[in-house]
């Protein structure tokens, strides 16, 4: 496997675990929004 290709690789699944976390974040906050707001 050349550098070129580990490369792609490494940024396509950053980028998948990025936007995994980033959506998972999202429901969270939104659910601790909703249901505890006297914590904010």
């Amino acid at each position: 496997m050349s550098i070129l290709e580990f490369t792609a690789l490494l940024s396509l699944l950053g980028g998948a675990i990025y936007v995994t976390f980033q959506i998972t974040w999202t429901v969270s906050h939104s659910d601790d929004k909703n249901k505890k707001n006297d914590r904010l």
